[in-house]
């Protein structure tokens, strides 16, 4: 093998290794994404018993 190709053949093993590092790492920003917006919307949820009831009652 001659120097340009094995020169080539670790660029590109490189690019492959900063592509799979880009990949983990977008994927585990949209892991941290999901769990937030999960988070978020458990704490927009109204709860049981947390509403206020009225004292008045309506009667037709």
């Amino acid at each position: 093998m001659t120097d340009i190709q094995s020169l080539w053949l670790r660029l590109r093993a490189r690019a492959v290794r900063c592509y799979e590092l880009l990949l983990y790492a977008l994927l585990l920003s949209l892991t941290f994404a999901v769990v937030f917006a999960a988070t978020e919307a458990a704490e927009d949820a109204v709860q049981c018993g947390s509403s206020p009831s009225s004292t008045g009652v309506m009667i037709r």
